[in-house]
Parts: structure tokens; sequence; C-alpha cells
């Protein structure tokens, strides 16, 4: 029998493009799936949307998030949970995640799963994309060769959130039952598609695609709207700023650090981002560890050195 694979979506007020969103998960050229959404509260027509596609693909199901927990990747959170624990009674082999607004490749399901064929180590599959605007025109045809997807080695994903988008992700079910989603972690405020790339490569393996399976959409009303290939270079000279980039490798950090400590906490990057420092830069040196930019990686380094970063830190 085919493998499974669960897709699960969470969304909110997303009626302008949940419908061509869907719909790309319709023409999917592997066919054995299921679609689960979860709805945070949307007070739009998305619903109205769902509910009709519905009506003609069996393989679509809809569920609310009645939890205390509301938000992007909080609603991410509370659905990764409900799944493992079985409260939709379906039986799979992968999961699949997809936003509401992007429009994927018709072989994602099937390049991905591919990937993930006969692997019973907990393991995770992401790809590279494109970047299209509201009208799906594409803005930018490869993100890898603009910003590198690919962290160098493994570890360098620790120190960065800016190389496993959400939307291109599938894993199996081994690494889903792995992972333990508590109640800090869906309060963190932390991205959740980084929790699960850092918690792969603690827990098994991740690995990266180079096929753009995925035309990711950008437009002021998402989360992500805010994002480098569009800044100007006062915009960028700010984003690369000591304090700012002190905030973000801080609170990236922070995201490493909680996980560390959740599933190897003899990790010798503990004591690295504990310490910082000449001990910190030496630990990159040594591992490598650097940017596809030279301005993002020299920054890095001088606030590694100075252990600004601290200050973001939920340290015990």
């Amino acid at each position: 029998m085919k493998s499974k694979i669960l897709i699960l979506m969470a969304v909110y007020n997303g009626e302008k493009y949940i419908e061509s969103q869907i719909e790309s998960i319709l023409n999917q050229s592997y066919h054995n799936w299921q679609l689960i959404i979860q709805d945070d509260g949307s007070t739009d027509g998305t619903m109205k949307i769902i509910e009709k596609m519905k009506k003609t693909e069996p393989r679509i199901s809809v569920t609310h998030n009645t939890t205390e927990f509301h938000g992007a990747y909080e609603n991410f959170y509370v659905l990764l949970n409900r799944t493992k624990n079985g409260d939709f009674g379906v039986d799979y082999d992968y999961v699949a995640l997809s936003d509401q607004d992007d429009i994927w490749d018709d072989a994602r399901l099937a390049t991905e799963k591919k990937r993930l064929d006969g692997n019973n180590c907990p393991c995770l599959v992401y790809s590279n994309y494109s970047i299209i605007d509201e009208k799906a025109n594409v803005i930018l045809n490869d993100a890898n060769a603009q910003i590198g997807l690919v962290p160098h080695p493994s570890e360098a994903i620790f120190f960065a959130n800016a190389y496993v988008w959400g939307n291109t992700i599938m894993f199996n079910k081994n690494l889903l039952l792995k992972i333990n989603i508590t109640k800090n972690v869906i309060t963190s405020g932390h991205p959740h598609d980084a929790y699960l790339a850092k918690a792969a490569v603690l827990l098994g393996n991740i690995e990266y695609l180079e096929d753009k399976l995925v035309k990711y959409r950008r437009f002021s009303g998402n989360v992500s709207a805010s994002m480098w290939y569009k800044l100007s270079a006062k915009e960028l000279l700010k984003k690369l700023a000591p304090a700012k980039r002190a905030e973000t490798l801080g609170v990236t950090l922070d995201q490493s650090y909680q996980i560390l400590k959740q599933y190897d906490s003899n990790n010798e990057l503990l004591n690295v981002i504990v310490e910082g420092g000449v001990q910190g830069v030496e630990y990159l040196l040594k591992n490598r560890i650097k940017r596809k930019q030279f301005l993002r990686m020299f920054s890095m380094y001088i606030v590694f050195m100075i252990g600004t970063y601290k200050k973001w830190v939920k340290f015990d």
C-alpha cells in the first residue's frame, strides 16, 4: 500500500489566496494524502471557501484551534501536537506542512516522499523555493542562490533561522513521535519550522532538496513580509546594525539553547552559547560555521565575540 502523507495547514484570515493554495495541493502528482486545515478564528471568508472546496474533495478535513494558544506559530504547534496525539484518527507515514497563500509545484509531495522513503530514523526534508508577489509573478527565482539554504555544517542551523522554511517541509512519523512540544515551546514565540529543523538535526537527520518545490508568496499581510530580497541599502544596513544583529542572533540562540537542553543536554554547543566570547568564536571557526552573505557572517562573529546576544537568551 502506498505511504500516506498528512498535510497540515494552519490558517487565519486567508481568503485572498487560500483557494489557489488548496488547488495546488489538489493538483499533486502523488494522490495518497489527506489535508487537515486548522482555523485559528478567521473573521473573513476563509472558512466559506474551505467548506465549498471540502464538499467535492473528501481528502480535506477541517478543525478549529480551541486552545488558549493563538497566533501563526502557536496554531501550527497546536496542530502538530494534536496530530501526534492521534486526535484526527488518521494513520499516516509522513507529514507535510502548508501555508495558506503559496503555490506548490505539482511534484512537491512525490519528490519529498521519495527522499524520505526507506529512512527509518527521525528525518526531515525541505527544499529550495521561488518567491512570488500578490499576483503570482516570480520576483525571485532561486532562494538558495540568493541567501543560501544549506547549513554547512548542519550545526550552522542553530545560528540562523533562515535555512529551513516551513512551507517546504516534510518529515516522517518517527520525527513527530520523538519531539515533545511543551507549553513552553508553544508560548516561546519561536517559529515552528526552525524548531522542527533543529530537533531533526539532534534526533535524526535533515536533508535539503535543490528542486524549487514551492512558490512562496510574499505580501504586506503575511508573517514574513519584510524580507531581505526587497530591502533598500539603508534598510539592510539598519538590519545589520550591531544592536539589531545582537537581538536577531540572541532570539535565534534562545530557541537553540532551549532545544539543546530539551534533546541533547551534553552537546558542546550549549556551553558555547552560554560562554560566547573567544570560546564561541573558536567554535564557529573550528566548525567553519558561516553565512552566505559576508556582512551577516561578519556581524555574527562580532556579536558572538562581545556577547551582546546574551540579553535575549533565557539562561537557567
